[in-house]
């Protein structure tokens, strides 16, 4: 008889690139949650929710140098403060060397 083997663990859909920013992002303080945004030829959008912490002060610095070190060529866009959910977003470009070709890039001749 062969035992089938169950993983207890969530499956998570996200995108390739989320969960490699999240992985990057993981020991960040206010990192929150993460979610793609849109897509470009050449560049990815990527937002990070961050929990609200005690102070006005959130390691920006951080962001940049953890992401240096998973190899990954970003440049943060800007800061949304408005959300549905309440929490500030930050969004996130991620550069790329291969070109994407998007859904709506498919549609076009």
């Amino acid at each position: 008889m062969s035992e089938t083997t169950v993983s207890t663990r969530p499956t998570d859909n996200r995108p390739l690139i989320v969960r490699y920013v999240g992985q990057a992002l993981r020991e960040w303080p206010p990192l929150g949650s993460i979610e793609l945004v849109g897509v470009a030829p050449t560049a990815t959008f990527v937002g990070v929710y961050m929990d609200l912490i005690e102070t006005e002060y959130y390691p920006f610095d951080a962001v940049s140098d953890a992401l240096e070190k998973a190899d990954l060529e970003t440049e943060i866009c800007g800061l949304e403060t408005t959300t549905e959910q309440n929490q500030p977003r930050l969004i996130l470009r991620i550069s790329h060397d291969v070109e994407i070709v998007t859904a709506s890039a498919v549609g076009e001749s």
